[in-house]
């Protein structure tokens, strides 16, 4: 802000930078924009950490969704306490500079008429900081909230879906649910068949008498399966936990690099589908792999069915 002043009284710029400067100076003068810089980075910085974890290697849907919850709730915490948060955004924001204001733009109380039915009318008093509060903070935490409701109820979708491995996982539950297996079977015919009913009954009983180890996630059964050569035991067990943990938890789909899209769609591939286009973004992006690859046999296979010599 102290740049923006400066720039704003130097007779040596020009009329129209000056003019900039000072309205971006008193835009951020503003008490309302010192709080909503407070505001957002209370919010963002709990966004920002999550979002982070969320996309970490290892991390299944039930703790992503558990995450999720947590900052809803979080969110929702702050939305109930909007008038207390709201005075300690306050005091923040006018700490942040010498330069913010005290008051609110509009510091005179606005008179409102309200018209009934009836005819008659009524006005109402309403606070400039109460206004804040009502039109700005609240619509965005009502937003992040419906917004994070709907994503954790896409991942409580799935996490419903295969219930037995979170059963797998608590060894407070003696039991699994044994529905949930066979709705997995039917949606995974070509992987598993209904030898997993069985195998998850045994395996339940192998981690329970498992007590010196700890089984807290999904991940950790996984590997415990893998390290001890029990995949030929529990084969169908193994391919449904890959499935589960190799489900995306981020809210992100068929995302490109677009560093690299530069160097794939130029003018010579304006008209190529978007199945091929993902595919040679793939092999762009994982180069160092593709360059080890022996690819001759292939080329002269290609070479040959598209040969256009005629033997005579």
């Amino acid at each position: 802000m102290k740049i923006l002043n400066s720039f704003g009284e130097n007779d040596d710029e020009k009329v129209d930078f000056r003019k900039e400067a000072r309205n971006l100076f008193n835009k951020l003068a503003k008490l309302e924009t010192a709080i909503l810089i407070v505001f957002w980075e209370e919010i963002l910085e709990r966004f920002n950490v999550v979002n982070k974890k969320v996309q970490s290697p290892g991390l299944d849907i039930g703790e992503g969704n558990k995450l999720i919850v947590s900052l809803k709730e979080f969110v929702k915490n702050i939305r109930q306490q909007s008038d207390q948060k709201l005075k300690e955004y306050e005091e923040k924001a006018k700490k942040l500079s010498t330069s913010v204001g005290t008051d609110y733009s509009d510091i005179n109380k606005r008179r409102i008429t309200l018209k009934f039915s009836d005819k008659s009318t009524d006005k109402v008093s309403v606070n400039c900081a109460e206004k804040f509060k009502r039109d700005t903070l609240n619509v965005a935490l009502d937003k992040m909230i419906m917004d994070l409701n709907n994503r954790s109820q896409a991942y409580e979708t799935y996490r419903k879906k295969f219930k037995f491995l979170m059963d797998l996982q608590d060894k407070n539950q003696e039991h699994i649910d044994l529905e949930s297996v066979r709705n997995i079977i039917d949606y995974y015919p070509n992987d598993v068949d209904e030898h997993l009913v069985n195998e998850c009954i045994q395996l339940k009983s192998y981690l329970l008498q498992s007590k010196t180890e700890s089984y807290t996630s999904c991940s950790e059964i996984f590997w415990q399966i893998y390290e001890k050569k029990l995949v030929d035991v529990f084969p169908n067990c193994y391919t449904i936990l890959k499935i589960f943990l190799t489900m995306p938890i981020t809210s992100c789909e068929a995302e490109r690099s677009f560093s690299r899209m530069s160097y794939i769609e130029n003018k010579y591939r304006t008209t190529m589908s978007n199945y091929r286009l993902n595919h040679l973004s793939v092999l762009s992006i994982n180069c160092d792999l593709t360059k080890d690859l022996q690819c001759d046999d292939q080329i002269k296979e290609f070479a040959a069915q598209k040969c256009r010599k005629v033997a005579l």
